[in-house]
């Protein structure tokens, strides 16, 4: 039971890591809104918006504008943790917060 540990190649695995994301400089956030779903119905988060629990289903809306052309546009995503219930109801709830919004609704 006492085995030593693999030899694992550090460098092979830093090459496939992700690139870093870096943020489109010509859009400007107007706002993100978060909202919790549960059983069909939508409240807003008030609370810190930075955790996301594996508890959750949660849809972000999130605005913003160009600042070459000054178009707005909305981007309306739906997550859910692992261990929520996210069911019919919830699914049909998200769809209807993405038309509200004028957006189609992105799963994550």
């Amino acid at each position: 039971m006492n085995e030593s540990l693999p030899n694992v190649d550090v460098d092979a695995l830093l090459k496939f890591a992700p690139t870093k994301f870096s943020p489109d400089p010509n859009i400007l956030t107007i706002s993100v809104e978060i909202l919790s779903i549960n059983n069909g119905t939508a409240i807003p988060v008030l609370r810190d918006t930075h955790i996301f629990y594996d508890t959750e289903a949660l849809v972000i809306v999130h605005r913003v504008k160009a600042r070459d052309s000054g178009l707005a546009s909305t981007k309306v995503w739906c997550w859910h943790g692992k261990q929520c219930r996210f069911g019919e109801r919830e699914e049909k709830k998200a769809d209807e917060l993405a038309r509200r919004y004028g957006s189609t609704l992105v799963s994550i």
